[in-house]
């Protein structure tokens, strides 16, 4: 299999799609896989430190560095572009005739376009995974590239294209929420198939709870943004804070609503009931999990949520919005507590499981045996490695 990861992997990376990546690997090596990982990465020296990090746990994948630093020297300098742009597809050339199968885990619109030609003229298989949604995915690398804004439509003008094209075997998404957006955007239904993200439930049974204040205490884990409503989640503690005046939240992440969102907290005088960790490494956020008593997520809009897999792999009772893809994971009053309206109605489900403690325990254990049943990653990359073996036969 090659598989082109240009948005990084993990642990030197660990983004969403990154974890995603690194795991889904590890259980296909187990499924008598070879792979050919093809990298986006600044340096020797970063190559190096990710295979000295991958190397006791993948044996059967070859990294294959494509050296690339998007910033604006980078970009200035048009000779290196061009040499990089050359060396990036000899090398893609060069392993093909001996790949059955490429897999983009990003959009393939930069230095990975090309590589969709080659492989369409060598009649191998392709298949993009739609981990955002169509439109999410475009504004993420209109924003990482520092591009205007007004770049945007170009970029999902012609990503909707390449999605509808031949150019692609198979689009896969994580859920139903993200195949109607795919129907919507054009996709052939015939080319969409579900695969979900999944989450790494051992990490979470091996981690040591901290020693955290606050009875009950309240998890949040995700970006400061805008889009994550992480406001409405405050001005909810600050009327969950009066029912509870020892409850404490814990905001776990960061980003750009990070100032305001202090400032929110001053205003309803929740300073010394609201914790800010800013960003947590990834070995220790588990131990948040083990520690907090409910999880909440108040998005306005998600895809296929990884902190709610990993809110459920920790047995963790949830309330969360009924928005996107939430509610393709989380059934109200069966694996969680879904909520339609405001922070009123928020903090209301917040109080239920506080005091309903029987409750609090179905849901998590219900929660927790969906994980087992349909988001660990071996049966992800089983799903995966099928879906492979029929395209080739």
């Amino acid at each position: 299999m090659g598989i082109v990861s240009y948005g990084g992997f993990y642990p030197l990376d660990i983004g969403g799609t990154s974890v995603f990546m690194y795991y889904l690997v590890k259980e296909l090596e187990k499924l008598g896989n070879d792979i050919f990982l093809f990298l986006r990465l600044r340096s020797e020296k970063e190559k190096k430190q990710l295979e000295s990090l991958i190397q006791p746990h993948l044996t059967r994948t070859t990294v294959i560095p494509i050296y690339a630093k998007y910033d604006l020297q980078f970009f200035l300098n048009f000779p290196n572009l061009l040499l990089k742009f050359r060396e990036s597809l000899n090398q893609f050339r060069h392993v093909l005739k001996d790949l059955d199968v490429v897999f983009y885990n990003n959009p393939p619109i930069d230095l990975a376009f090309p590589c969709t030609v080659f492989t369409k003229f060598a009649d191998i298989p392709q298949l993009y995974f739609l981990h955002h949604g169509i439109f999410v995915e475009m504004g993420d690398i209109v924003s990482r590239y520092g591009l205007p804004s007004a770049s945007q439509f170009f970029f999902q003008s012609c990503f909707k294209s390449m999605l509808k094209s031949s150019i692609f075997t198979r689009i896969l998404v994580p859920n139903n929420y993200a195949r109607e957006l795919a129907l919507l955007a054009g996709v052939p239904e015939k080319k969409i198939q579900i695969i979900p993200v999944g989450v790494d439930i051992e990490k979470f049974h091996r981690a040591q709870p901290l020693q955290l204040e606050g009875k009950p205490k309240i998890l949040y884990v995700g970006r400061l943004d805008k889009i994550k409503r992480v406001s409405l989640l405050i001005r909810a503690f600050s009327l969950i804070s009066e029912w509870f005046p020892d409850a404490h939240l814990y905001i776990v992440g960061s980003g750009s609503e990070m100032k305001r969102l202090e400032s929110l907290v001053r205003q309803y005088i929740l300073q010394l009931k609201v914790t800010f960790t800013g960003k947590v490494p990834d070995k220790d956020l588990p131990r948040y999990h083990k520690s907090c008593d409910i999880f909440v997520c108040p998005s306005i809009i998600e895809n296929h949520p990884i902190t709610l897999l990993e809110a459920m792999a920790a047995k963790m009772p949830i309330v969360a919005t009924n928005a996107g893809g939430i509610k393709t994971i989380i059934k109200n009053d069966y694996n969680g507590l879904l909520v339609s309206n405001g922070w009123k109605s928020f903090a209301k489900s917040v109080k239920i499981l506080v005091e309903d403690r029987l409750l609090a325990e179905r849901i998590s254990k219900n929660a927790f045996e969906d994980i087992k049943t349909k988001y660990t990653y071996p049966t992800i990359a089983t799903k995966f490695h099928s879906l492979c073996r029929s395209l080739l036969s």
